[in-house]
């Protein structure tokens, strides 16, 4: 008998489904929750690089080799409210006053916060958790007035991002989970 392939074991895999989901910007006392109803962005991509040489046998050889990972800005649409949490995050970030002239880095940097997104299984427990580190709103759309609807207000906001992590909660029986244990042996 032969292990299978990552260290998968006949573990049933329940897929997750995408409206439960929360989003928390910060932590401790100045943590606030965003309310969101669509998140998308969490795009993650590695360049590569294109190593071209000739060996000693004379042959051209093209070898792919890993680069940089990037991802682009997240986006969130959330319910309009009263709150005004992400519209005073948002103005953290002004630069420069056009009448003094004065900046402060400190304020930039503490303006910056982890933002955490997480998905939840069936049961309502933590299956996945994105960690995006030293996040800042770079855009808020407001909502789209319209007399002849009836719908909510809606404002879209885009985050930039530093660094991101993703963890698997154990036992949500994610096949990542199980591969990173066989692997690593921890």
């Amino acid at each position: 008998m032969t292990d299978p392939p990552l260290g998968i074991t006949g573990t049933r895999l329940e897929p997750l489904l995408t409206y439960q989901f929360s989003v928390t910007f910060g932590n401790g006392a100045g943590q606030f929750v965003a309310y969101a109803v669509d998140v998308s962005g969490l795009d993650f991509e590695r360049d590569f690089i294109e190593h071209k040489y000739v060996n000693q046998q004379y042959q051209a050889i093209t070898q792919m080799i890993p680069g940089r990972i990037k991802w682009g800005p997240v986006s969130l649409k959330r319910l309009l409210t009263t709150d005004t949490a992400m519209w005073d995050w948002f103005m953290d970030h002004e630069g420069p006053s056009v009448n003094t002239g004065s900046y402060s880095p400190k304020k930039y940097a503490a303006a910056r916060l982890p933002v955490t997104i997480v998905a939840y299984n069936r049961n309502f427990t933590e299956a996945i958790r994105w960690e995006l580190s030293n996040a800042w709103p770079s855009k808020i759309t407001g909502p789209q007035f319209d007399v002849k609807s009836g719908d909510f207000g809606f404002e879209e906001v885009t985050l930039v991002f530093e660094s991101v992590k993703r963890t698997v909660t154990a036992g949500s029986g994610s096949v990542e989970a199980i591969a990173f244990t066989a692997i690593t042996g921890a």
